[in-house]
C-alpha cells in the first residue's frame, strides 16, 4: 500500500446524502467553481466537477465547504488523488485544519452514519 493510499484510508470516509448534502466551491481570486462532493473525512473529501484539477497532484488550493447547518469554512487544501477513470474524482487533504472544521466535520459524518450513509 503506497503513502497516499494509507493517507486516504487513515479516516472514515462517508458520502454525502440527499438529506444532508455538503458543497465545495474551488476559490480562485473572485471566480468561484462549483464541485460535486464525493465523500467527506474529518481529514479531507473528494469531490468532482473541474477537469483542470485531474492532473495536479500536490496543487494546493482554496476550496469553500459547506456542511450546511453544521457551518461552512474555507479551507487550505493539497490535491493528494486524481481519478484516471471518467469521474475525475480529486482527493483532497485539508492542510492544518483549525478545530472547528474538524469539528463541523465530525459531527457531519456522525449525523451521515446516524442516517444510514455509505462509505
Amino acid at each position: 500500500m503506497t503513502t497516499h493510499a494509507a493517507e486516504r484510508r487513515a479516516a472514515v470516509r462517508i458520502r454525502p446524502i440527499d438529506e444532508l448534502p455538503s458543497r465545495a466551491r474551488l476559490v480562485e481570486g473572485e471566480r468561484r467553481i462549483e464541485l460535486r462532493v464525493l465523500d467527506v473525512s474529518v481529514g479531507g473529501f473528494a469531490v468532482a466537477g473541474d477537469p483542470e484539477l485531474r492532473a495536479e497532484e500536490g496543487r494546493e488550493l482554496r476550496v469553500e465547504l459547506d456542511l450546511g447547518r453544521f457551518g461552512k469554512f474555507e479551507v487550505l487544501g493539497v490535491i493528494r488523488h486524481c481519478a484516471e477513470e471518467p469521474s475525475g474524482a480529486v482527493g483532497v487533504q485539508i492542510v492544518d485544519p483549525r478545530r472547528e472544521v474538524t469539528g463541523a466535520l465530525g459531527r457531519y459524518i456522525a449525523e451521515l452514519l446516524e442516517r444510514g450513509a455509505s462509505s
